[in-house]
């Protein structure tokens, strides 16, 4: 990994770059639901929302602390 990448993957996120990823999730889970209802039967698109969801609030909590994004 070359020195530049590290140094900006390890610098603090900052709000905006939180509120761009929330508009993605929202963006990218209603789609993915929106294909469900329309091509399945089964229900499917409820785990990839709780796993990206999980994920997404751990990232909140963890800068609302004050730590960095820890890579590696």
């Amino acid at each position: 990994m070359t020195k530049a990448r590290h140094s900006t993957s390890s610098k603090a996120r900052s709000p905006e770059d939180l509120l761009t990823s929330m508009a993605v999730y929202w963006l990218v889970n209603a789609f993915l639901h929106v294909v469900n209802l329309l091509t399945s039967d089964s229900y499917w698109a409820i785990w990839p929302a709780l796993g990206w969801g999980l994920a997404l609030i751990l990232n909140a909590l963890r800068q609302r602390r004050g730590g960095g994004v820890r890579v590696g």
